[in-house]
């Protein structure tokens, strides 16, 4: 499960459909307090959080430690400025940035299984994949 919080609906709505296209699900808030109560709600679940820097009620890197401080480490992907929705790009991500947290997602997918892999065959796992 990934927490995604932003402002931005269409930015929710097309930073879920990556999650789920790798095969994780998508925790979805809209400011900063609602996040941490959904990462603590969510604790055994949660791989990782897609956050505003800049949320209602808490930042982003506030989110990002209080988190830490509830369920411990989390792999986090800040959005480091609000993005524009246009007409020709309603979510106002770049392609650029969707590329870049799609690899992110991507590698954060795959964590658990090379991790059971490290685990039953370590000389197999020739690239370091943690955060």
């Amino acid at each position: 499960m990934v927490l995604i919080a932003t402002l931005c609906a269409p930015m929710r709505v097309a930073l879920s459909r990556l999650v789920a296209r790798r095969g994780m699900t998508a925790l979805v808030c809209f400011d900063g307090a609602a996040a941490v109560a959904a990462g603590r709600a969510q604790r055994g679940e949660l791989r990782g959080a897609i956050l505003d820097a800049d949320l209602p009620t808490m930042s982003g890197p506030d989110v990002a430690r209080a988190l830490e401080d509830e369920v411990g480490p989390l792999p986090t992907f800040f959005l480091a400025h609000p993005s524009v929705p246009l007409p020709s790009n309603p979510s106002g991500i770049s392609d650029d940035e969707l590329a870049q947290i799609d690899a992110w997602l991507a590698r954060l997918a795959l964590a658990p299984s090379l991790e059971r892999l490290r685990a039953s065959e370590p000389e197999l796992v020739l690239e370091d994949m943690s955060f």
